[in-house]
């Protein structure tokens, strides 16, 4: 990404990687955007119910991937807005 304001290469930090790369299905179906998050409440979806193509495109993904990238940190209650301000580095 290039500043054409101040002319340089941008410098993005922080970002979760983990959203746009991988996610973690569970036995029983359940998946969670990544392998830290176990809670069955911070599930984006199940590929029982749906298809992963679905739930990796759904607005809690849209949402964590706003979060990952500094975007919208505004969403409380997110997994990913939670993990965000506990400067968890990943």
């Amino acid at each position: 990404m290039y500043n054409y304001s101040q002319k340089r290469k941008k410098v993005i930090r922080d970002i979760c990687k983990l959203l746009w790369f991988q996610s973690t299905i569970q036995p029983d179906g359940s998946v969670s955007p990544c392998c830290a998050i176990w809670p069955e409440k911070f599930d984006f979806g199940n590929i029982n119910d749906s298809s992963f193509r679905k739930i990796w495109s759904n607005k809690k993904y849209q949402n964590a991937r706003r979060i990952g990238r500094g975007d919208d940190i505004s969403i409380n209650g997110h997994i990913c807005y939670i993990c965000k301000q506990n400067k968890a580095k990943i």
